[in-house]
């Protein structure tokens, strides 16, 4: 070659010359999460999520699973601590089993159950924040400031319960509680149980898990503080666009270890990435427009409170000096035991969600940090427009969550970097519109934004 044009032909030439499979295989990183109620220690369990690239298929969603191992001489066990998960050529070593059956992906609560009154109810607990509005179609979906429930009863039901009955996207949700069912058509409660099992997990990638401890004690040992009466759970977001709460188990005959609690759908996924709830075969863009949901790594800030047995809880306790607990309309948060939790997306968009967890079978909506159209959803069912949220770009920070002196007060304030600006892929990019270039501080209570520099 005369020339670099000559060079870059033949080496394309060559290139298209040849054609190589390259066999999928499992990967993924290992996690030992930071505890909470005993900071001092590291916990005997790491937590490692595989997942399988598929670049040279046509599939979005690259799957994967999650699953809890023995730390043992410094290396992941399997559940007898006899085999390696990780090999020494750095592979996988498919026979080392986890502590959680076939992992979390094994354990989801798929179909259709009984609950007390015999009545027909999803075993899956999806919760999201939207609302399905209008009187004769077609049926409009819109964000709303608080958590829904997706179940049977709200997909089939009738009256004050039908929340999605109308939902235009109805057959998304129905992939999600584990039914492959077409996108489009009609579907029946009574035909849906005829249908196939849907069983996938998106992958995790950079939404790091986080340890969740409802409630414990502690004990000191001989010189050795150690816990007990754990009552544990894993949170990660995947890029299927859901965010996972998955119970890690008190111990090997736990029979709901590894299960998943609830997954939490924002809205926005359904509307910028709803493929991701089918089969990973429905989609067919390709490598290059993967599903990245919620693929940032989230934050937990945890409160505990001491109950009158020693036990530290995130829930009530009757020893608050003023008798509250958690959820009372006391605004001291010193006196109350609080897991909330923060995280934003990553590559898969611009928001920042605040969830308070403390109560597991009631999770709320904080506040919904909304950069792509300058606005802030609050629990209280109200919307505040802010202009500066335009500035921000790709949700890539960990929140930081911190007391700060703020207007002569003690405030817990969430910090986070302005974002990434996706714009910088493009080779002619000369930026000029200040997208990502800022520190913001929110109210870590409410969403606030209190104070911004760019």
């Amino acid at each position: 070659g005369n020339s670099s044009a000559d060079i870059v032909n033949s080496v394309n030439k060559f290139l298209n010359s040849i054609s190589v499979t390259i066999p999928t295989m499992a990967t993924g990183s290992p996690t030992l999460p930071q505890d909470a109620l005993n900071p001092l220690r590291i916990q005997p369990y790491g937590y490692y999520a595989s997942f399988v690239p598929k670049p040279q298929e046509t599939t979005q969603l690259w799957v994967g699973n999650m699953n809890k191992y023995h730390v043992y001489n410094g290396e992941l066990y399997d559940n007898s601590k006899t085999i390696r998960l990780i090999k020494t050529d750095g592979s996988l070593d498919s026979t080392a089993e986890g502590l959680w059956i076939n992992g979390m992906k094994g354990q989801l609560p798929l179909g259709i159950g009984t609950n007390a009154a015999n009545e027909q109810v999803a075993n899956r607990t999806i919760y999201t924040n939207r609302e399905i509005t209008g009187t004769a179609a077609p049926y409009a979906a819109s964000e709303i400031g608080s958590l829904k429930k997706v179940n049977v009863a709200t997909l089939f039901g009738t009256g004050s319960t039908a929340l999605f009955v109308n939902d235009p996207d109805k057959n998304y949700w129905l992939n999600l509680l584990g039914y492959n069912v077409a996108a489009t058509g009609t579907v029946t409660l009574a035909d849906l149980i005829t249908k196939p099992e849907l069983r996938q997990v998106g992958s995790v990638m950079h939404s790091t898990p986080i340890l969740l401890t409802q409630s414990g004690k502690i004990s000191y040992t001989s010189g050795t503080i150690d816990t007990t009466d754990r009552d544990d759970y894993l949170l990660f977001g995947s890029t299927q666009g859901l965010l996972h709460v998955v119970r890690a188990g008190k111990n090997a005959t736990d029979a709901n270890r590894g299960k998943e609690v609830f997954a939490f759908a924002p809205n926005e996924m359904m509307q910028n990435q709803k493929n991701a709830f089918l089969s990973e075969t429905s989609s067919t863009l390709g490598k290059n427009n993967l599903f990245y949901g919620i693929d940032a790594p989230w934050t937990a800030h945890t409160q505990y409170v001491a109950k009158s047995d020693g036990t530290l809880t995130v829930k009530g306790s009757e020893r608050n000096t003023d008798g509250s607990t958690y959820n009372s309309s006391n605004t001291n948060l010193e006196l109350k035991g609080l897991q909330w939790v923060y995280g934003g997306l990553r590559m898969g968009g611009k928001s920042y969600y605040a969830l308070n967890l403390s109560d597991l079978d009631n999770p709320e909506l904080k506040f919904h940090i909304d950069p792509a159209n300058s606005k802030i959803y609050k629990s209280s069912s109200t919307t505040t427009g802010v202009t500066a949220l335009s500035y921000m770009g790709q949700s890539w920070s960990k929140p930081t969550i911190a007391y700060v002196k703020f207007g002569g007060v003690k405030k817990l304030v969430m910090f986070v970097g302005g974002g990434y600006d996706a714009g910088y892929e493009d080779a002619a990019y000369n930026q000029t519109n200040g997208i990502g270039a800022g520190v913001y501080m929110f109210d870590a209570n409410n969403g606030n934004l209190l104070w911004w520099t760019s």
